[in-house]
């Protein structure tokens, strides 16, 4: 059994999850990055975490965690959350073969922000 993502730079656009409801007021994510393939000129992958309300028409940025360029565990604290979440990924730098194997963890809700 193989858990997570394998996510690569390709052609450079966002990759975006499905959208989940919260479960608190805040919480920790936590993203574990394996098997990171570089290459070219500073590889990065860059993630964030955006939220909505139901009837908002827009995404906003909750919170983005540190750029990453190599295997390792990071997380990142975000609160007040709104009624919506999906997570975004997006490669900078690199080649088109530049990727990694992601896997999100489920976030420790809070019921504070």
């Amino acid at each position: 059994m193989i858990i997570g993502t394998t996510l690569l730079k390709m052609a450079g656009s966002t990759y975006y999850s499905p959208q989940f409801s919260r479960g608190g007021m805040g919480a920790v994510f936590t993203v574990d990055v394996t098997n990171w393939v570089g290459g070219g000129v500073s590889p990065k992958l860059i993630i964030g975490v955006e939220h909505r309300n139901l009837e908002d028409t827009a995404w906003t940025t909750l919170v983005m965690f540190a750029d990453i360029n190599a295997d390792g565990t990071t997380s990142a604290t975000g609160g007040p959350i709104k009624e919506l979440l999906r997570f975004t990924y997006t490669f900078t730098g690199g080649v088109a073969t530049t990727g990694a194997h992601v896997n999100v963890l489920a976030p420790q809700w809070r019921p504070f922000n």
